[in-house]
């Protein structure tokens, strides 16, 4: 390294060594800083992912909260139901008289909704009604005091202290003696609400199996250790308790606690869970860290060197000028003159580029008058130039510009604007011919957006917006370089044969051969009968494509005039003034398209083109409407008639499609999607609930005369629909209607 200081006489300079150390004491120091930010970010991921796994166990203690919670106020529905019980109140409403096999046949009901009441609840593991007549019931058998109390009172708690006063949603917990888990009760005093006078209490026994589940699916690892508590402090369960002295280890505590039932959850997650992880990251981190500082030290020293080296060099050559520069000044000698050089290379490529644009314009302008300006061959004027065209297809736009005002002598902005339209569609070149011509060369990359014909129109309307009449000129497309001539001559052609002299867009195409095109246009009657047929039936995809169809046929491929562009307009719209006639459409409606203002003086071939689609689609909108409201007063029909009819024993899908003239398979189709049922479903429902307004009205009817009145042959009928669509039968139905 000395020797190549030696080599660059650098170390005649003070400042040598200063320079490199400087470049090295900045890589140590960003080096160092980075080694810092790394121990930084650890300890702070450390200690989030602490915070991370409180707050994850938090939110999963919270959801077996919210799960036991949501059980414990099923109890309360549960004590509802069975309070407003009939049987039960009969139990609890009994006379001391009533005899045995009364009062057995009660409770052996009361013992099957109790039975239902568990199997349908997975909280409840059994249920026992204690009556103040001596009478215990619960879902597997019915006993006195007496016998309850010398056989199956394993509870473990004072039952006849518990039943002797009022009690509203308490929790009672009781040891079980040949398990080592706690049982929980749910008690309650019938009638709810009544604290003076109770008939009956409620003994609920919660399945601790379950609660148990919500701590087992929520716990955060294998090992944690979850103790949920009463509002007393009273332990009800504990999973994975530690054998160790949980003194002596480190662990993360987490509590939740139920703001409904006071109970709390303790987890206890120890911390050597993640401190095995937590060294293995760390050991992992520290490794690669010295190991890095090594390496970048080196790349450091490395690089330091590198990129003194052309450093070195500049001062070489500033001391070799001779340019009297102190050594503090060394560096912002060299900063001014490479901002100097920077700058003048900007203004050389900003005149070059202007140059260039300017050789450019005169060379297409060349191969545009090749026919009038001779000596210099077509590929001699691409060679000089360095011209390239992207596309094989080229089209050549004159435009006459009728200036005044500030225009007159600055054609700049009108090019510079024509010149942003080009390059947004296509590639080419716009330039200055003479004041009353400026000339495009237009490159067709896409020939399916670009139309010569409306850019022309857009060129026109874009001039006016800035007050400046004009006129296009289109020559016809050509495929090569050397055909660019007669395409140029085309246009000039064009502007030549201009009818009202300002505003118009004439195309070479639609004047060299203007009798023939004039009595040619592609509308055939079979296409309007297609479109009158569709537009009736509401088919607006139908439409589209046919007159996608027109348009493709008369626009895209032949370029009609605009006389007969116009004509052709005239008679697509007779067209949809015919269907308004025939379906007697009411103009009003069509507020949103103005078909006479918009079709008729519509400027483009586009845009009277979305005009039409518009036109027939509002049209179709109103057919399928009236469709629509027709279907709904057809079913409307169909409904009264069979509520006057529905007692004709004759009514079938068959007499209904002979009165309204529809086929059967139709009919059964239409009224599932009006009535969501199917028809016979809607008539067999229809009779039921008449027959069920026959049996309130009249407690001694006869079935038979029901079925009758209702449209049934038989008795049996009606039953089996009643049982079908009600559950139940006539006789049944009758028992509920004394009941209640």
């Amino acid at each position: 390294m000395r020797s190549f200081f030696k080599r660059t006489r650098i170390l005649n300079s003070k400042s040598s060594l200063k320079i490199i150390f400087n470049y090295l004491k900045t890589e140590i120091v960003i080096i160092l800083i980075l080694c810092f930010g790394t121990v930084l970010i650890y300890g702070i991921l450390n200690k989030s992912l602490k915070n991370q796994i409180i707050n994850v166990n938090k939110v999963l203690l919270q959801n077996t909260i919210n799960s036991i919670e949501k059980e414990f106020s099923n109890m309360d529905e549960l004590i509802s139901l069975i309070n407003s019980n009939p049987r039960v109140l009969r139990c609890m409403n009994a006379p001391l008289n009533l005899k045995n096999s009364d009062q057995n046949y009660n409770a052996y009901e009361v013992i099957k909704d109790l039975n239902t009441y568990v199997y349908s609840n997975r909280f409840v593991k059994g249920i026992h009604l204690f009556f103040d007549n001596d009478i215990i019931i619960s879902n597997e058998y019915k006993t006195n005091y007496d016998f309850y109390f010398e056989h199956f009172d394993k509870s473990g708690y004072d039952v006849n202290s518990l039943i002797s006063t009022y009690n509203h949603r308490k929790l009672v917990y009781a040891k079980d003696k040949e398990e080592s888990m706690n049982k929980l009760y749910y008690a309650n005093s019938l009638p709810v609400g009544n604290r003076k006078v109770w008939d009956v209490t409620a003994i609920i026994e919660i399945d601790m199996d379950v609660i148990a589940s919500f701590l087992q699916s929520n716990l955060f690892t294998g090992t944690t250790e979850i103790f949920l508590l009463s509002s007393e402090q009273i332990p009800i369960l504990k999973l994975n308790p530690i054998k160790e002295n949980s003194e002596d280890m480190d662990e993360i505590k987490t509590i939740v606690k139920s703001k409904v039932l006071g109970w709390e959850i303790v987890s206890k997650i120890p911390q050597t869970e993640f401190e095995k992880k937590f060294m293995s990251i760390k050991s992992t981190i520290i490794s690669i860290l010295l190991f890095s500082l090594f390496v970048v030290l080196v790349f450091a020293v490395v690089f330091a060197y590198k990129h003194y080296r052309p450093i070195a060099r500049l001062i070489g050559i500033v001391n070799d000028d001779g340019i009297n520069v102190t050594n503090e000044g060394i560096f912002k000698h060299i900063e001014e003159s490479m901002r100097k050089t920077i700058n003048e290379n900007k203004d050389l490529k900003h005149r070059v580029r202007k140059q260039t644009e300017y050789l450019t314009d005169n060379a297409v302008e060349k191969l545009l008058k090749k026919g009038i300006i001779m000596g210099n061959d077509t590929d001699e004027i691409i060679d000089m130039s360095d011209i390239k065209f992207k596309s094989a297809k080229l089209v050549v736009l004159s435009i006459k510009p009728f200036l005044s005002g500030a225009y007159i002598n600055d054609y700049s902005d009108i090019i510079n604007r024509i010149r942003k339209m080009l390059k947004q569609e296509q590639e080419g070149y716009v330039f200055y011919i003479n004041e009353s011509n400026i000339s495009v060369l237009v490159e067709i990359i896409n020939e399916q957006i670009f139309i010569p014909m409306e850019f022309g129109i857009r060129i026109v309307k874009m001039l006016d917006s800035l007050d400046i009449q004009s006129a296009v000129g289109i020559g016809g497309i050509c495929h090569s370089v050397k055909d660019l001539n007669r395409s140029y001559k085309e246009a000039l052609l064009s502007l030549n044969t201009l009818h009202k002299d300002r505003g118009e867009v004439i195309l070479y195409n639609s004047i060299k051969n203007s009798m023939e095109i004039k009595t040619k246009y592609y509308y055939p009657i079979s296409i309007e009968q297609e479109i009158i047929n569709n537009v009736k039936a509401g088919n607006i995809e139908k439409v589209k494509a046919l007159l996608e169809e027109v348009y493709s046929e008369n626009f895209k491929e032949i370029q009609l005039s605009r006389q007969i562009s116009r004509i052709l307009i005239y008679n697509i719209v007779s067209t949809a003034m015919k269907i308004i006639n025939d379906l007697k459409i009411d103009l009003e409606k069509f507020e949103d398209a103005d078909i006479l203002k918009q079709l008729y003086n519509a400027e483009t071939v586009n845009s009277a083109y979305g005009s039409l689609i518009s036109t027939y689609t509002i049209i179709c909108r109103l057919v399928n409407k009236n469709k629509k409201s027709n279907n709904i007063n057809m079913f409307e029909n169909i409904r009264h008639y069979l509520i006057e009819e529905y007692n004709n024993p004759d009514i079938s899908l068959t007499l209904i499609a002979d009165r309204f003239n529809l086929s059967i398979s139709y009919l059964s189709r239409f009224f599932k999607e009006n009535a969501g049922i199917n028809f016979n479903d809607y008539v067999q429902k229809l009779r039921i609930e008449n027959a069920k307004q026959l049996f309130k009205e009249s407690e001694n009817i006869l079935v038979e005369d029901v079925a009758a009145k209702v449209g049934y042959n038989n008795s049996g009928s009606l039953i089996r629909a009643f049982k079908k669509y009600e559950g139940i039968t006539p006789g049944e139905y009758r028992t509920c209607l004394a009941d209640n």
